[in-house]
């Protein structure tokens, strides 16, 4: 909608109330930053029984003569957010929605659309959103929130078992160039080095099929 944030909450507040009513819930607490914060937008908060959290700006000394009811609502708002278990939603709202916030608008672009017309706009947002949401759910299923960080790690962890494999390889030849029995299974795990004949001063690799060079001296 047109306007400033002021003006927007209690549009928000309404839409908010009838999508927690649809699952059977009710709003109990709001958040928001200082750019919601005035007069009209306290007492609309008091007046629905809610509990306001809303960051206020440095406006000087106010005047409340006749504004018993204005006075009230800010300065319960205040002390509310002055008080420690004010500050934690406060830093809740700034790593949850305003870090998302400037996820969509600066690395997503979402400052400057294309599109015409405030649905097409809608429609953009929200699917860039709900994109994003998609994103949280998966690290938080999978541990990786997109498809190109999944292969990356899909790579790196094959890489590693690779090189784990070769490396232990490398040691099992060695345990065997330099014993003339082999190495317990427990000392050296995943060695497909097979024993050494009797009689033979070679053995041979399961890996390649080939002899291997003699024990040194």
């Amino acid at each position: 909608m047109d306007g400033g944030d002021t003006s927007s909450l209690a549009v928000t507040l309404d839409e908010t109330e009838l999508r927690l009513a649809e699952v059977g819930a009710e709003p109990k607490e709001v958040v928001a930053d200082k750019g919601y914060h005035s007069n009209a937008t306290m007492t609309g908060v008091k007046e629905r029984g809610l509990r306001s959290y809303v960051s206020e700006p440095d406006r000087g000394r106010r005047k409340w003569k006749g504004k018993r009811d204005v006075r009230k609502a800010v300065y319960g708002n205040r002390r509310r957010i002055r008080a420690r278990r004010g500050k934690r939603p406060l830093r809740r709202g700034g790593e949850r929605l305003e870090r998302a916030f400037a996820h969509l608008l600066v690395t997503g672009g979402l400052r400057r659309v294309h599109e015409r017309g405030q649905e097409e706009i809608r429609k953009r947002i929200l699917v860039h959103a709900t994109a994003f949401n998609l994103s949280l759910v998966m690290r938080d299923r999978f541990g990786f929130g997109t498809g190109l960080a999944a292969a990356a790690a899909a790579l790196a962890a094959a890489s590693a078992r690779g090189l784990a494999a070769f490396f232990g390889e490398i040691g099992c030849i060695s345990a065997s160039w330099s014993r003339t029995t082999p190495l317990p299974a427990s000392q050296a795990p995943g060695c497909t080095i097979g024993p050494k004949s009797r009689g033979s001063s070679r053995s041979h690799s399961r890996l390649s099929g080939r002899p291997l060079p003699p024990r040194p001296a």
